[in-house]
């Protein structure tokens, strides 16, 4: 069910499967992409480590003032410390 929901949701986002992709940070741990196309903004947020962690996208070239978790539907409005839970990789829609 989780892959059939990603595949979803990459078809109906544009700017994952023909966006530009921007890199933001990559470090050990961490690796954040900002993905556009004309019509959105799309973050892949990942981290790979075994502890939670934050990113702060404040200064990211974003289109919006918060970002919505296409997975979850968890809407984040504080983007100085966007939530980076271990082991995981978030798809994060940027909005007005």
């Amino acid at each position: 069910a989780y892959v059939t929901k990603l595949m979803e949701v990459r078809a109906a986002h544009p700017a994952l499967f023909g966006g530009k992709r921007i890199n933001l940070a990559q470090s050990a741990t961490l690796y954040v992409d900002l993905k556009q196309s004309f019509s959105e903004q799309v973050v892949y947020l990942l981290n790979t480590g075994t502890t939670e962690t934050t990113y702060d996208l404040s200064g990211a070239a974003l289109s919006g003032t918060k970002v919505k978790d296409l997975m979850t539907d968890e809407v984040i409005s504080d983007l100085t410390a966007v939530p980076a839970p271990a082991l995981t990789g978030r798809l994060l829609l940027v909005q007005p």
